[in-house]
């Protein structure tokens, strides 16, 4: 809840870069969290506004100041607050984010930091038949678990294949901090899958330093088909650790440098391949056992050139994308010493950009490439980029495109693509 202000001396139209070149100091942070629905709005003010305010949570202050990467006290930054609002934003649970500046008449500075909830309940349900096959699914999705922050999601569903359960667990603050929580676990009638990753990120654009650790564990079985049908099963156990640690190198005005350790550790095992309908053209794969374990250094670069956009992917929601070049390598190598089945480099390099003469339109980019190199040559080598094109026809109409190629030269058989849909 937001307290009365007194009154206050006009402020220009960047008013936070005007309150950092007077060396402002900020006296004091007002919160306030605002309905789903904005009931001062007549096409909002609905049976369905008035019923979706009644039923949601609000988010509570203290999740909302979390996220602040100011305090009373400190001398404002500019991109701090900028920052800030994007990190908000980011967020699953708010809709929009606003820091304003109001100067009291006594020149203390009061950051009103203004956010709106967004629904955040979401039930999917479905039911198909096809061909004598049935489907069918059932989840549900609690992004704001009574007001925390928190994630609880449960899903089931039934297929041809195999019936599925599974509960997840996410938590952007972690006992209050800066770590992240995530937790997975699925069910199934050949096998389980489970996962949790522990990470400390950079948040921030000058964050210090990063650190995390994630852990998964996969029994099931493994399918591969063709047209369409599952002709070749075999068991499939894979169970991965993970250990990253990042450190900030150098930081040039809005582009920061960023090194660190990778250490990763993977053991896959196979049973044997049994078939369940003719191969037709598909040969069958080999299955080769594998245990992979090496460090790697990392390298990291990333410029704040973020624009703020509306009505692209989301419907009246701000959208922040970065527009300037950015990158991610780790370069290791597989060791016999540590454990591994064989001696092999790896590598992992991906890229970013984004172009925009106006709000009207928009271009991203992203490529990655990763794989692993033994003495056979390149495997298990996935590259990918995509070129996606946003342009504004009119207020409430948008022309889209994507243009995406994929390859991959000799994948892991649980690494195999099949085209389909929209691939």
């Amino acid at each position: 809840m937001v307290l009365a202000v007194s009154a206050h001396a006009a402020v220009p139209a960047r008013p936070w870069k005007a309150l950092e070149a007077r060396k402002a100091s900020i006296g004091k942070i007002e919160v306030e969290v605002g309905d789903v629905f904005d009931l001062t709005k007549a096409d909002e003010d609905t049976m369905v506004g008035r019923t979706a305010n009644r039923l949601h949570i609000t988010t509570r202050e203290a999740v909302i100041r979390r996220v602040l990467l100011f305090a009373e006290g400190d001398r404002v930054r500019e991109r701090r607050i900028y920052e800030t609002e994007r990190l908000l934003r980011a967020l699953p649970f708010v809709k929009t984010a606003r820091i304003d500046p109001v100067v009291q008449s006594d020149g203390i500075v009061v950051a009103r930091v203004r956010v709106r909830d967004a629904w955040t309940t979401q039930v999917n349900a479905g039911y198909s038949q096809v061909g004598g096959q049935h489907t069918s699914n059932l989840g549900v999705d609690e992004k704001n678990f009574m007001g925390m922050g928190k994630d609880v999601a449960f899903d089931f569903s039934k297929d041809p294949v195999r019936s599925t359960w599974g509960l997840a667990y996410g938590d952007p603050q972690l006992f209050g901090s800066r770590w992240t929580l995530n937790m997975h676990t699925q069910y199934l009638t050949d096998g389980f899958i489970r996962s949790i990753q522990l990470l400390r990120p950079f948040f921030a654009l000058n964050t210090s330093w990063s650190a995390g650790a994630a852990l998964s564990e996969s029994h099931n079985t493994l399918y591969f088909y063709d047209q369409g049908v599952a002709i070749l099963q075999a068991p499939f156990i894979q169970n991965a650790v993970s250990l990253t640690w990042g450190k900030l190198l150098h930081e040039s005005g809005d582009r920061v440098w960023r090194g660190g350790l990778l250490l990763q550790r993977q053991d896959t095992t196979y049973g044997a391949l049994s078939q369940t309908a003719p191969t037709g053209f598909l040969q069958a794969p080999t299955l080769t056992d594998r245990r992979l374990r090496g460090p790697a250094l990392t390298f990291a670069t990333q410029k704040d050139a973020f624009e703020e956009f509306e009505n692209l992917q989301g419907m009246d929601n701000p959208e922040d994308y970065n527009l300037a070049w950015n990158g991610d390598i780790a370069l290791g190598t597989y060791s016999r010493s540590w454990g591994s089945t064989m001696a092999a480099p790896f590598f992992l390099i991906e890229a970013t950009k984004g172009w925009s003469s106006s709000s009207d339109n928009l271009t991203l980019l992203a490529a990655s490439w990763a794989g692993r190199k033994p003495a056979t040559g390149l495997e298990n080598s996935l590259a990918s980029i995509s070129l996606v094109k946003y342009h504004k026809l009119a207020e409430n109409q948008i022309l889209a495109g994507l243009v995406a190629v994929d390859r991959a030269q000799r994948p892991d058989p649980e690494n195999w693509y099949y085209m389909g849909g929209d691939q």
